[in-house]
């Protein structure tokens, strides 16, 4: 419901026709989004995919304030979570290809607000620093492991679990000119998602900790 009505309010603000009239900002930007931790979050999921887009407001003529709306997908990985049992004891070295692991992928989809100073290197490359707050809504789905015949432990199940959390997001950036109104870009960005403080706050989080992931954005911008 939080992360709804921020996506709703964003959306006001860009068609509001004073806004529009501003001096605005368009960014669309994709590319790979790597999970990190913690150690069951990296080893569940592999590499996915980012996509998003958002507007920027002028403050002053380096500072602008940066309203986006995200979304990350990162498929489920069967290799990793039997690397995280073998680890962890619950499998011997030689069970991999004995165990069966069932699962599916992660989704996260947030929308947040950010500060982002802008600067230049010579003529033409843009340099950025980029670091704001928001709301992160996760989705995993349960991953069903069924252990061989004789195996000490039969079962070994991760419930499905959704929630919504306050999360934080810094990165830096490079931009060239395409137009005198477009530029190509590249952002790096470290996402931070904090664990709720209760079972229906953020069930998934509350078991494995804060979670944080590593999205690298190639885009394009738009100056209205």
């Amino acid at each position: 419901m939080r992360l709804s009505a921020l996506l709703a309010g964003l959306i006001l603000l860009v068609t509001c026709p004073s806004f529009a009239q501003s001096n605005v900002t368009l960014y669309v930007e994709g590319g790979p989004e790597i999970s990190n931790e913690p150690k069951q979050f990296d080893n569940f999921y592999s590499t996915g995919v980012h996509v998003g887009g958002g507007v920027g407001y002028p403050i002053t003529g380096d500072l602008e304030v940066l309203l986006r709306a995200q979304y990350d997908a990162l498929p489920f990985d069967e290799t990793g979570v039997k690397d995280f049992l073998r680890e962890g004891g619950f499998i011997g070295p030689e069970d991999r290809s004995d165990t069966e692991v069932k699962g599916a992928g992660a989704n996260l989809l947030s929308g947040t607000v950010s500060l982002k100073l802008n600067s230049t290197i010579g003529r033409r490359l843009g340099v950025s620093l980029i670091g704001g707050v928001g709301l992160y809504r996760h989705e995993t789905y349960g991953v069903d492991v069924d252990f061989p015949s004789g195996s000490t432990v039969q079962a070994f199940e991760f419930i499905e679990q959704e929630g919504t959390s306050v999360g934080l997001n810094v990165g830096f950036g490079f931009s060239l000119p395409v137009t005198e109104d477009v530029n190509a870009r590249v952002e790096p960005q470290l996402i931070l998602v904090f664990s709720g403080e209760g079972e229906e706050t953020a069930p998934l989080l509350e078991r494995t900790g804060d979670l944080s992931y590593i999205p690298i954005q190639f885009g394009v911008s738009w100056n209205l």
